[in-house]
């Protein structure tokens, strides 16, 4: 069985603005890798890493750069943070040695309004990878992060144009 189209929606002002204020991301290849644009404070450096990557003369670390500005220096999405991949029949959030972690709210919470489930995967969780299911957000870094991605399954009817 092979996985069906999936994207992540940007849930938040930040997370449009790390996705360079796009919508969602389409996942087009699996494991789908997510990570922070290195960015340096020189322009020409910042351009010369974007051609590098698109001419493909240097190891491509993610197929999904995501931009973070920070002036502490701390940083909650790590370079080489998470993927999603297909992995026995379901799709997994899996961490890839994140400094933050990241977060998993359950799209069936609201069956439970009691209670919210959430999965910590990554540095602060109990396990490393972890399943994702339609309609899950997802918060790449700390808890309270502002990068929150909601991941959803397209059916043929549904897909996003």
């Amino acid at each position: 069985m092979t996985a069906a189209p999936a994207i992540l929606a940007a849930m938040t002002p930040e997370a449009t603005a790390a996705l360079d204020n796009k919508p969602y991301v389409r996942l087009t290849v699996l494991p789908f890798r997510i990570g922070r644009e290195a960015r340096s404070r020189s322009r020409l450096a910042n351009m010369m890493n974007t051609i590098e990557r698109r001419l493909n003369t240097v190891p491509q670390l993610n197929e999904l750069y995501l931009f973070e500005p920070s002036t502490s220096g701390e940083f909650n999405i790590s370079r080489e943070h998470c993927a999603i991949d297909w992995v026995d029949g379901q799709f997994m959030l899996i961490d890839r040695g994140s400094a933050r972690g990241s977060t998993i709210i359950e799209s069936r919470a609201s069956e439970r309004p009691s209670t919210i489930a959430t999965t910590e995967v990554g540095q602060y969780g109990a396990t490393r990878r972890a399943v994702l299911r339609d309609g899950d957000l997802i918060v790449l870094g700390r808890v309270e992060s502002p990068y929150v991605f909601r991941f959803q399954v397209e059916s043929r009817e549904t897909q996003i144009r």
